[in-house]
């Protein structure tokens, strides 16, 4: 009877770690207003981060059972905070972003070069699969006149996904504080390739960057298939890594090569 009883004990301290673990998994839907799931949408409960998927589904272990209050933030979006009891369906609010009032300065004028990709070395940055990516890499660049962005190109040296998606955001940085200048994030879709192959990509919004601001052009994988990676070739050019989780930022003096072409602009 003594043995059943340590086995009985035995079996209840087991269901009770499963149920414990398994209540520290929260799941849940971030949808707009209209109740379209919102993708890719930063989730941060403590020192647990997730992201959520294409459709706005996620999923997060929470590291303790000390946070109850979730942050969730997108760039077209307002941030929002509640509270994990909330989880299940969080609605946000779009973000009330005016565009520019901009006018080309000639109505002939070229297209130009606004940001270069720097020298290009031997190596390569390799990114790897991330269901939610902590980081973003990407280059800093000073602006000395003011430019209505048009275009932007990188290369992809070589891509084993299936399929990828890439996100790209450009932030004003100022002391440290990062800005997204953009109403919603620029998404390119990779191929899988074995040679170098370059993405030429039209900004569908008004893009203005200005004279005297430093600009953060930052990239990173939001999804693509398991166990894959992709690589960019190197550049020498003034960089950050920046953690999407707490924010910090590591200066770098390489960078994948992205440039951006436009038009100078007048008020």
């Amino acid at each position: 009877m003594e043995k059943l009883k340590i086995s009985l004990s035995f079996l209840f301290a087991v269901m009770f770690s499963y149920m414990a673990s398994a209540q520290n998994i929260i799941k849940g839907r971030i949808v707009n207003e209209q109740g379209q799931g919102i993708e890719y949408a930063n989730i941060i409960v403590g020192n647990a981060y997730t992201m959520s998927n294409a459709e706005g589904y996620y999923e997060l272990n929470l590291s303790t059972e000390k946070d109850t209050f979730m942050t969730i933030s997108h760039i077209s979006y307002e941030t929002l905070h509640t509270s994990i009891y909330n989880h299940k369906i969080i609605t946000m609010k779009s973000r009330q972003n005016q565009l520019p009032v901009v006018t080309v300065a000639g109505k002939k004028c070229k297209e130009k070069k606004i940001v270069r990709k720097g020298m290009k070395l031997p190596g390569d940055i390799m990114l790897n699969n991330y269901t939610s990516p902590i980081e973003e890499i990407g280059s800093v660049v000073s602006i000395s006149k003011d430019y209505l962005v048009r275009n932007l190109e990188f290369e992809v040296k070589n891509s084993s996904y299936d399929f990828c998606r890439l996100r790209i955001i450009i932030y004003d940085i100022n002391n440290q504080t990062f800005t997204p200048i953009m109403r919603k994030p620029l998404y390119v879709e990779c191929k899988k390739n074995a040679d170098d192959y370059t993405y030429h990509v039209k900004f569908d919004e008004k893009i203005v960057l200005q004279k005297g601001h430093d600009y953060y052009l930052g990239l990173c994988v939001v999804e693509g298939t398991e166990g894959c990676n992709i690589t960019f070739p190197l550049y020498v050019h003034s960089s950050y890594a920046r953690n999407l989780k707490n924010g910090k930022v590591r200066k770098l003096p390489v960078s994948i090569g992205m440039s951006l072409t436009g038009v100078e602009y007048s008020n």
